[in-house]
């Protein structure tokens, strides 16, 4: 996001102000915040009310987050897998005539599928052709990335193809074009891959084969089609998902010096850096043009930086977004990055949504009450340091 400015609503006496009337806060037309008060507004550019700004990422990771994800180029600049490892097929699990789970030998297996249940409210545009092929390498769950299969204990092992390691066949394919819900078939000479402790552990991957798509999906599961040894009428399946994780490149888009950013996997932060506010003196509207106060001689009654959104390509915003506002607790011998935040000291009304960040649609404008901070940083409480810090976080719905 950018530019920033700061909207300031004021109240101030009478006295400090040129031609300012005075009105009984009771009778019609009057001010309401009494006898002697002016309210007046002022938007103050960047370099009037801010020293710096600094922008870091590295909050988490893709392998924490509780969704799937694939894509092929989308917008020009993003692909993702997700990878899954598989539970080893041992025992067959069917309903007896009652009902009640039961579990067996595995007589023979069938085929398998694949299944992913499709976060719509991400808004995919079909149709879209989806595959599954199987990984030759192993992984880590915790660790793996677009460029490393391993990256713990000191020890980074790169995948040997980028994305997850596979022969090139493709096992099974689907097309969605609506719905929350695509199953992947997969036939049983190519399902056999993953019979076996290594196959299963291995795993596979789901990748788009459509250009310039993207999918996003709550989770996926697996199933082989089975003969229980003592059952071999029964519908018996095998198997399941043990683990999951999206991997995508690029890892994160550089930053651009004239953008703020916020929120996102990994998270970004962004940190304002105040000037001290108190002896500001900002232009008050009095009819004549040379009315000015300073900002220690009012009362601000609301104060909201105001941010543009930017065009975030193939990063784009899955949810509505909140944004944050939280002083920076600064202490003498921890970095600024790592410094505790305080409660919200402000948040906004309106979530920003999806289309706020394209090329397309009416410009948005994005507010951010901070009163309580600009107060604070006015006036500190009990004589202390003003707050010269303030930390841009979101809060996804």
């Amino acid at each position: 996001m950018r530019r920033i400015w700061l909207g300031l609503g004021l109240a101030a006496v009478a006295g400090a102000l040129v031609g300012c009337g005075d009105e009984d806060p009771v009778s019609v037309g009057s001010d309401l915040l009494g006898e002697g008060f002016r309210t007046f507004e002022v938007v103050l550019d960047t370099e009037t009310f801010l020293q710096g700004d600094t922008t870091y990422d590295r909050l988490g990771s893709l392998n924490d987050v509780a969704f799937y994800l694939a894509a092929a180029d989308f917008a020009g600049e993003m692909n993702a897998h997700t990878l899954f490892r598989l539970n080893e097929p041992t025992t067959a699990t069917y309903e007896d005539e009652d009902g009640n789970t039961q579990t067996d030998s595995i007589a023979s297996f069938g085929g398998a599928r694949l299944t992913l249940v499709i976060d719509t409210l991400s808004e995919p545009v079909g149709p879209i052709a989806v595959e599954v092929l199987a990984l030759t390498e192993s992984w880590d769950r915790g660790t793996a990335t677009w460029e490393l299969r391993y990256d713990t204990a000191g020890v980074a092992e790169p995948w040997t193809q980028p994305g997850g390691t596979t022969t090139g066949a493709v096992l099974g394919t689907a097309t969605w074009e609506s719905g929350d819900t695509l199953v992947i078939p997969i036939d049983s000479a190519d399902a056999a891959v993953w019979q076996d402790s290594l196959g299963a552990y291995r795993g596979g991957l789901v990748r788009l084969a459509t250009p310039d798509t993207r999918l996003r999906f709550e989770s996926v599961s697996f199933e082989f089609d089975v003969v229980a040894a003592e059952a071999p009428e029964a519908e018996a399946t095998a198997g399941g998902v043990r683990a999951a994780v999206p991997v995508a490149t690029p890892d994160t888009i550089p930053l651009s010096p004239e953008e703020l950013r916020v929120g996102g996997v990994p998270a970004w932060r962004s940190l304002l850096h105040f000037r001290s506010l108190a002896e500001l003196s900002v232009p008050c509207d009095d009819g004549t043009g040379g009315c000015t106060v300073a900002l220690s001689d009012v009362t601000v009654n609301l104060a909201s930086l105001i941010l543009t959104p930017l065009p975030v390509g193939g990063r784009r915003i899955e949810q509505p977004v909140r944004l944050v506002g939280r002083a920076v607790l600064e202490g003498p011998s921890v970095p600024l990055t790592r410094s505790p935040l305080s409660n919200p000291l402000g948040r906004m009304t309106d979530s920003l949504t999806a289309a706020a960040f394209t090329t397309t649609g009416e410009p948005v404008v994005a507010r951010v009450p901070i009163t309580d901070y600009i107060r604070r940083n006015i006036d500190p409480p009990e004589d202390g340091p003003p707050l010269l810090w303030l930390a841009l976080t979101a809060e996804a719905e």
